[in-house]
């Protein structure tokens, strides 16, 4: 698999460079590339519009500029942010939830960043069950060295760093112990108790357990970091949006955007990405040949030039190949799905909504319930005529990826062959 070396050596040298200093930046916030938000529905809407005619959207911003202006550059804390403009709202009468909601809907900021602020919100306003019974709770919970050690560790680098950094953090340690990890909430008042750590740090522990701060979340520090670097990597002239693409699946509650950013590395997206940017190359060819040379390896002795639909088929062949190199070759410990794949593309500027918009439509073909026959019937309905499936390109990727969707996801004794004369 080949990559442009030249792109990645750039991608290396930008995540090293020191961007922290752009990040305080409204514009760094703005969503650039989600259609309409996964967490705004009719109600929501409602709420916006009566938001919206008593207030305006001058004060919403004003809000948000002045709340960032209070952090050092690239040192941005989601739930010291949060918390700041939760307490400006509260000044003015209304919930700051709506405050987010109104702030996305004019695209001041994107869903990630939203999930951030709303899942924030939520620990700093729920009614924690030890809430009023952490002095008087009596039950003895005894902590091994290790985990006096997290707390501790936890501790000491309060005044540092965010909670969400810090938590996910601890209960990645903490999950070490599964026996530990079940009686968190319990092991956070010994802590305490113990005087490990402080009664603050016992709040914002147990806020961030109970509303699972470490599941499905990004830090606005990651995400912001990672943001900048590609836009100055990939700057998008054409800020184009997409609904698919912030989709919340319904299995993990996650977009594919979410997962991508979550997920991947900057140079591990720039990976993700240049498979599809080949695929279109390869399906864009007019001339794709084999050369056999001799066995000396120096002279040429048959070289046989590709017909179209084998030039296609070439192109499928190599993309099955490069999705399984993916998994274990280039992303070892990673199994990239094809949303992945077209998540990077889009978010680098590879691919245009409207091709993301049509792989949506394909994804009836990645159930590996249904059989290949099923998938092909799919395909045909989706792509308008049978004749689209017997020429070749330059009718585009998008049938070609859902080609290898059903070739990779059928049954080995569903495999379509090859014509015999064909070499692919």
């Amino acid at each position: 698999m080949k990559f442009n070396f030249k792109v990645l050596i750039l991608v290396i040298f930008i995540t090293s460079s020191n961007l922290w200093g752009q990040i305080n930046s409204l514009n760094n916030f703005q969503n650039d590339r989600e259609g309409k938000s996964a967490f705004i529905g009719k109600r929501e809407e409602k709420k916006i519009h009566l938001w919206l005619n008593k207030w305006n959207i001058a004060l919403a911003e004003e809000i948000f500029e002045t709340s960032l202006k209070e952090f050092n550059p690239g040192n941005i804390c989601a739930f010291d942010l949060t918390s700041l403009i939760n307490a400006k709202a509260k000044g003015f009468g209304f919930d700051a939830k709506i405050l987010f909601y109104v702030l996305r809907k004019q695209n001041y900021i994107d869903d990630v960043v939203l999930n951030t602020f709303l899942k924030n919100l939520k620990s700093q306003n729920l009614k924690l069950q030890f809430a009023n019974s952490i002095n008087d709770y009596n039950d003895y919970i005894e902590l091994n060295d290790s985990a006096k050690n997290t707390f501790t560790e936890f501790q000491k680098s309060s005044k540092t760093r965010c909670i969400d950094e810090s938590y996910r953090l601890l209960k990645a340690e903490i999950d070490k112990n599964k026996s530990a990890s079940r009686n968190l909430p319990s092991i956070i008042i010994q802590a305490y108790n113990e005087k490990i750590i402080n009664y603050a740090s016992a709040q914002k522990l147990l806020r961030a357990n109970q509303v699972k701060l470490n599941e499905n979340y990004i830090t606005l520090r990651e995400y912001l970091s990672k943001k900048n670097e590609l836009r100055n990597l990939f700057p998008i002239n054409n800020q184009e949006k997409n609904d698919f693409i912030n989709k919340l699946s319904r299995r993990e509650a996650l977009s594919p955007r979410s997962k991508l950013f979550q997920k991947y590395s900057i140079i591990q997206m720039t990976i993700l990405a240049s498979v599809i940017e080949r695929l279109a190359e390869h399906l864009e060819s007019t001339k794709i040949e084999i050369l056999v040379y001799d066995k000396q390896g120096q002279g040429v002795i048959n070289k046989i030039e590709l017909e179209e639909m084998e030039r296609f088929r070439f192109a499928l062949k190599y993309l099955q190949k490069e999705m399984t190199l993916l998994g274990t070759n280039y992303l070892i410990g990673f199994k990239p799905s094809y949303q992945d794949i077209i998540a990077a593309a889009y978010e680098i500027g590879k691919i245009k909504s409207e091709h993301v918009e049509t792989i949506a439509k394909l994804e009836v073909l990645w159930n590996p319930k249904k059989t290949q026959y099923e998938k092909f019937a799919s395909l045909i309905r989706l792509t308008g005529t049978v004749g689209t499936l017997l020429i070749p390109p330059p009718y585009g990727f998008l049938v070609a990826l859902g080609l290898v969707a059903i070739e990779m996801t059928s049954k080995k004794s569903e495999k379509l062959k090859s014509p015999d004369h064909s070499l692919f």
